[in-house]
């Protein structure tokens, strides 16, 4: 912004207008001299035309304001957290005003020491604004157009070296018309337009009785009852800008004007482009921070954003003020940054989001309470606001766990967040969470991302299966509707290849509406121990009325296989054949379950044998009655010998016999690839059941045959 007035700014010598008569058009470009060097007057081009920029009235007094609060700064040699302006003094006599904003610096001893002041006097509501620099010198070189003196200086706004032009023709141009003059360095400096609509001034050494008369003068203002005056500006040795005096001056059209004064209602304007003149907005206004810049909360601040106290731009109702083009929820100062050649805004979105949530975590250290606004914007999908666009990529897992912490605290324990993404993907979701004992409450998805990605929260699921996982533990039955149960899914299981070397146990689940869950810690699943009685798995189940025991029994192993394969991975099931136009893996799994289904069919059909023996003979008569609700027709009759299984097929082959008498259920009647009668078999001479669970062992008996004959 202006480098250009590195050295301060200047008091005026409101007394005369013989300064704005620069007679014709000539002048010398040398603005690179030094003031020391001009022996009486230099009248020069500045080379920037009246259109040059879009400014309003408003931006030109920030650059003034922004190079003063700058050379004082760097003059005072302060630290910029020190810059200081005190609270705004006001006087009304009749009808004269007199406004006051006063930088000071206490020094050692506790004295307190104006460094310059920003000043409106007025009367009837219209007046001159001054704005003065305690030694401080303005030389010719800073208005040279980019000329700046703040390139890599942190602590100073500006680094085009255009400010102090740009503000000169705003403020002379067009409506506003102010006379601007300027005293430094024991000169006057007047500011014009010449007939083509350049920038133009004109340098005149100050007499030591034009000295004398200006001092002289600005001491009998000090002097006077209620003036608020701070100091007496010096015309050698101090920066004095006047804004305002009804004197001649040409337009930026060459038409000789009478220049306009500065209403007081035009510089109450003015000055909203400096944060540190805005200090009446009371304590809960602004949250300083140490290093970062400023959290602004109050209603006149919203939508504003400031670069070390001077205004970049602000909200209206048809733009926003940020780069992502969001509206503001709160003002900013940010510490530090730099603008684009508008001062419109910081250079980049991501500079923007960075500065604003360095504020906040600096803000949340000095003021916890305001986590519940953070929060508030963040879980706020229609607007969505700019102060934090940013916090997806940018928010530090510090400020992310409080966020966190609040979420969980007090009123608000009961909750259970959860997404748009999760609520879409997750059908269960509503269940899931009245089973965690939570209520459900939505999250933007911004707002989930930023605290998902930092590990700080977990889905509804995933909190499910944790807690589902270290439950307690329940012995598995051995007899009864458990005990069949467990028989029967141990067989679904050892029966596919994708899960014939997983387990399974039970868990006491409690409220939890989880059915199962595999866990890669053992490598088994996790089963809701409510499945273990008819009444149990009925409800899950959702069957109405009463049902025989066998048919609770299917639907809850069928229920339970194919949920157990939908948890696996879908490459399990990936089919090992190289061709393209293989088995997708979504099919084989499809496959697998509906082989499982008819499996549990065979079992249900011959469940309840009833094993006699025949009379005179060494053998079994094993029937099975066909149970109405899966089949039709006569009893399955099967002749059964008394003979133990081959031993060099017991891996593959179950024998019914009766020495296994009320054991026969425990056979592993679902592993049975299908059944094979035998009309002898070693020196078993008679017919013989066999259930072949390989299909392998049909080529073993094959030669086991074969070898017999021969």
């Amino acid at each position: 912004m202006a480098a250009e007035m590195t050295t301060a700014h200047i008091d005026i010598d409101t007394s005369s207008s013989d300064d704005d008569n620069f007679g014709g058009d000539e002048y010398d470009n040398k603005t690179h001299i030094p003031l020391d060097s001009i022996k009486s007057f230099l009248k020069t081009n500045l080379n920037i035309r009246y259109n040059y920029t879009n400014w309003e009235p408003r931006e030109a007094f920030r650059e003034l304001v922004q190079n003063w609060r700058d050379e004082i700064i760097k003059s005072s040699r302060l630290a910029e957290r020190d810059f200081r302006v005190k609270p705004r003094e006001e006087t009304t006599s009749g009808r004269n005003t007199e406004i006051v904003y006063n930088a000071v610096v206490v020094d050692a001893d506790g004295v307190e020491k104006c460094l310059g002041y920003i000043r409106f006097k007025g009367r009837d509501g219209e007046g001159t604004v001054d704005i003065v620099n305690a030694s401080a010198t303005l030389e010719p070189r800073h208005l040279t157009l980019g000329f700046t003196s703040k390139t890599n200086q942190e602590h100073q706004a500006g680094a085009f070296g255009e400010g102090l032009k740009l503000a000169l023709v705003v403020l002379m141009r067009g409506e506003q018309n102010h006379h601007v003059q300027c005293r430094s360095g024991g000169f006057t400096w007047s500011f014009n337009f010449d007939k083509d609509g350049l920038l133009i001034v004109y340098l005149r050494r100050m007499s030591p009785k034009h000295i004398s008369r200006v001092s002289e003068q600005l001491s009998r203002q000090f002097n006077r009852p209620q003036s608020l005056l701070p100091i007496v500006s010096r015309p050698e040795e101090d920066v004095h800008f006047v804004i305002g005096q009804r004197l001649k001056g040409t337009s930026e059209h060459g038409e000789q004007v009478k220049r306009n004064f500065v209403t007081q209602t035009q510089f109450d304007a003015w000055t909203e482009a400096a944060l540190f003149l805005q200090n009446n907005a009371g304590e809960e206004a602004i949250i300083h921070t140490l290093y970062d810049g400023d959290l602004l909360r109050a209603p006149q601040f919203q939508g504003k954003m400031y670069l070390k106290g001077l205004l970049l731009d602000e909200s209206t109702a048809s733009r926003s003020a940020s780069k992502t083009t969001f509206p503001l929820r709160f003002g900013y100062n940010f510490a530090y940054g730099r603008t684009d050649r508008e001062r419109k805004t910081v250079l980049s979105a991501d500079e923007e989001a960075r500065a604003m949530l360095a504020i906040w975590e600096a803000a949340l250290t000095l003021r916890p309470d305001l986590i519940a606004e953070l929060s508030n914007m963040l879980n706020s999908s229609e607007p969505k606001y700019a102060d934090v666009a940013g916090a997806r990529r940018y928010m530090t897992k510090k400020t992310a766990s409080l966020l966190k912490d609040y979420l969980r605290g007090g009123d608000r324990a009961g909750n259970w967040y959860y997404s748009d993404t999760e609520k879409n993907k997750n059908p269960r979701l509503d269940h899931i969470i009245r089973g965690l004992g939570y209520t459900g409450v939505k999250l933007t998805q911004t707002y989930w991302d930023l605290l998902s990605r930092r590990g700080l929260i977990r889905t509804a699921e995933e909190e499910e299966r944790v807690l589902f996982t270290s439950a307690p533990r329940v012995p598995v039955p051995k007899t009864g509707f458990g005990g069949r149960l467990c028989l029967l899914l141990s067989a679904c299981l050892r029966a596919c290849p994708q899960t014939n070397d997983m387990g399974f146990g039970f868990v006491h689940a409690g409220r939890l509406n989880l059915q199962l869950s595999f866990s890669d810690d053992d490598y088994a699943f996790r089963i809701n121990d409510r499945w273990l009685s008819v009444e149990g798995a009925a409800v899950e189940l959702c069957l109405r009325g009463s049902l025989a025991e066998a048919r609770v029994l299917y639907h809850a192993c069928k229920s339970l296989f194919s949920e157990a394969l939908e948890q696996l991975p879908l490459e399990l099931f990936v089919n090992k054949d190289e061709n393209p136009a293989s088995t997708p893996p979504e099919r084989l799994r499809k496959l697998e379950i509906s082989l499982a289904e008819q499996r549990l069919l065979n079992y249900l059909r011959i469940e309840h044998p009833t094993v006699e023996p025949v009379a005179g003979r060494p053998e079994l008569r094993v029937t099975w009655p066909v149970d109405p609700q899966w089949d039709t027709g006569t009893e399955i009759e099967i002749q059964c010998h008394r003979a133990s299984t081959c031993s060099s097929l017991r891996d593959n082959l179950q024998i019914a016999y009766h020495d296994l008498g009320p054991e026969l259920l425990e056979l592993d009647i679902l592993g049975i690839s299908r059944w094979h009668v035998a009309k002898s078999f070693g020196s078993i001479t008679d017919d013989v059941v066999i259930g072949i669970r390989n299909e392998d062992a049909v080529a073993q008996l094959a030669e086991i045959r074969k070898r017999r004959r021969m």
